[in-house]
């Protein structure tokens, strides 16, 4: 077999610092298998990840910020365990129609990694010293880090060392906020959905929620189909507590999508926003600031909420 792609690799089993086909670091290293016509990228930006030939050469010809993005998606899935992340053909194409992660995404992944890295409280380093940070923030330049690492300082979660220059240290709400990203409940497979519940919805759930979020790798969950003996109110926030995220559909505006969106945020889980678009004109002015996801029929919100759900947070555990 020709090795197109990764000509620096010799054979099977030899590692060699190469240059990242995403980020075009220095900072990695490659495997190949020629049998199985896969290479293994490993990255101190991107992360670790595998690919065929076919996505290699896909890459290539990939704009920068879908290399960006795809990075951003590596390093989300490393964490979640997978390791090597794989990418497909279908990956790079997505990555050229979704958007990229919101700035505060980018700020809480930093801050999350801040205090995997560095859990001992008050303790002060150099954020820019390695590619650690350029990566979790998906950033482009130094620029953007510094720009990101502001953002932080802005919450009041991150401050400037006051000797060293560009070291930083997480303050105590920092810690509380890493906290709470980390470990407050959105480490599960559920994705909580919070919507009208109307019989005109049910196909809407099953072809639509239920499917998108099953088929990014997730388990879809909805009070009103949960076997439980709690009171209504008291299921909600223990459904929420152990989501990994949650889906709030705000057609018809019903005010207990609101709060549940709102409790999870308070959670720092990732909350994922629609709307059947003709009643997006209502939508709270809070929440129009949002990338909120439109949808006229089931089928189309079903690949818009997975792609928005790969994009964000990764496949799931149960993809296929």
């Amino acid at each position: 077999m020709v090795v197109e792609y990764a000509p620096h690799v010799p054979r099977w089993g030899v590692e060699t610092l190469a240059r990242c086909p995403l980020c075009d670091s220095r900072d990695a290293a490659s495997r190949y298998a020629p049998e199985a016509g896969v290479a293994w990228q490993q990255c101190l930006r991107c992360g670790d990840y595998s690919m065929t030939g076919a996505v290699a050469r896909d890459i290539e010809s990939a704009t920068m910020d879908s290399k960006l993005l795809l990075s951003y998606w590596i390093r989300a899935r490393n964490l979640r365990g997978e390791k090597p992340a794989k990418l497909r053909e279908e990956d790079v194409m997505q990555a050229a129609t979704l958007r990229a992660p919101s700035v505060i995404a980018r700020a809480e992944a930093i801050l999350s990694q801040m205090v995997r890295v560095h859990p001992t409280l008050g303790t002060s380093f150099d954020y820019g010293a390695t590619n650690d940070f350029r990566g979790c923030g998906g950033c482009r330049n130094d620029s953007e880090l510094t720009f990101l690492i502001n953002a932080l300082i802005k919450e009041g979660w991150v401050e400037f060392h006051q000797n060293r220059v560009g070291h930083v240290t997480v303050t105590p709400q920092g810690h509380l906020k890493a906290d709470a990203l980390l470990y407050g409940g959105g480490q599960g497979v559920n994705g909580f959905v919070a919507m009208w519940f109307n019989p005109s919805m049910d196909v809407i759930y099953r072809d639509g929620f239920a499917k998108g979020i099953v088929d990014a790798g997730y388990d879809p969950k909805r009070v009103d189909q949960t076997e439980h003996v709690h009171k209504i109110d008291d299921e909600i926030i223990r459904l929420i507590r152990g989501a990994r995220f949650v889906v709030a559909d705000y057609t018809e505006h019903r005010g207990g999508v609101y709060y549940e969106a709102g409790f999870a945020h308070g959670l720092g889980l990732p909350v994922f926003m629609t709307c059947r678009e003709d009643h997006f004109k209502d939508l709270h002015f809070d929440i129009r600031q949002y990338n909120c996801i439109g949808w006229k029929a089931a089928d189309d919100l079903a690949v818009s909420l997975r792609n928005r759900i790969e994009a964000v947070i990764g496949r799931g555990p149960q993809h296929a």
